[in-house]
């Protein structure tokens, strides 16, 4: 198995860059990477801040 990189890769940096071409504040490649996993394991509701949602 190879080890993975800790250096940004292109499609992060493009996800990282989609917010700022559309209108919204800046988005850093670290926010795309922390915020990644959840949206693999969840969804859209990977990316809710959980601490706003009380069911």
């Amino acid at each position: 198995m190879q080890a993975r990189s800790r250096s940004p890769t292109p499609s992060v940096e493009a996800k990282a860059a989609e917010p700022t071409a559309i209108g919204f504040g800046p988005v850093s490649r670290t926010s795309v990477q922390r915020v990644r996993p959840g949206y693999r394991e969840q969804g859209l509701w990977g990316l809710v801040d959980s601490r706003t949602t009380h069911f």
